[in-house]
């Protein structure tokens, strides 16, 4: 989003100034960047949406209570962690936003999934024939595994890159 609303520049400068002092560490256990990217989409789809207009309220009073950044994030701020999901959810659903490298990780437990399976099957398969001990099953799921994961990545990268052409990444 090229043009960026009053509130949203304020936003983002605020939480600048209430996360500054955070470590990388708490900055990434935190989530920060999504955070931010959630306020844009919020004040986006504001004009729309009647719950992205009353998430922004939300943000707002996330960003301007510094007690939301602690420095141990082990202790935890509900109100924070609620907040935080809720809007997730909210974008998530309703408007098909998706996070960064989901389908990868969806279709790659699902390639690992089917693979084992067809490589067990196909092992099955070879043993039934050939009527030989040997460690074909155990070839079987490694062979199938890899070869998912690998199918898996690939189009689980190939769908993440069209979400993010359509702009609907978080």
């Amino acid at each position: 989003m090229t043009n960026s609303s009053e509130w949203l520049t304020d936003f983002n400068d605020k939480l600048k100034i209430s996360t500054n002092d955070l470590s990388g560490r708490n900055y990434r256990f935190l989530q920060i960047r999504r955070l931010a990217k959630m306020a844009e989409k919020a004040d986006e789809f504001s004009t729309t949406c009647r719950d992205c207009f009353f998430f922004k309220n939300d943000l707002s009073r996330i960003v301007a209570n510094p007690e939301n950044f602690p420095d141990n994030p082990a202790s935890g701020n509900k109100e924070y962690e609620k907040t935080f999901a809720l809007i997730f959810q909210h974008l998530k659903k309703t408007h098909k936003l998706c996070p960064k490298s989901y389908f990868a990780s969806l279709y790659s437990l699902l390639g690992m999934v089917f693979g084992i399976l067809a490589g067990l099957l196909i092992a099955y398969m070879i043993y039934y024939i050939q009527e030989e001990s040997t460690d074909i099953f155990k070839t079987g799921i490694l062979l199938g595994w890899v070869i998912g994961l690998i199918v898996g990545q690939i189009l689980g990268k190939r769908r993440d890159n069209e979400i993010k052409k359509q702009d609907r990444q978080l």
